[in-house]
């Protein structure tokens, strides 16, 4: 359901500002963690796609953790 707002009040505008940069964070938030990023394997050197987190490199077998920072 839907929330509703009294936008003649200052505290219906301010609920529904901060209500939509928290939902516009989250759905920006949640594409940067869907794609997926090219990155150098820091022990073979190959240039492999990886998504954020914990990967495996696929010419070498080795551990690779992409960590991104999306904090304003």
């Amino acid at each position: 359901m839907a929330k509703k707002y009294d936008l003649s009040k200052k505290s219906g505008l301010r609920r529904f500002e901060r209500d939509s940069i928290k939902t516009l964070q989250d759905n920006i938030a949640a594409q940067v963690f869907d794609r997926t990023y090219d990155v150098e394997c820091p022990h073979c050197k190959a240039k492999i796609s990886v998504r954020p987190g914990h990967s495996l490199c696929i010419g070498c077998g080795g551990e690779i953790n992409l960590e991104l920072n999306i904090n304003p």
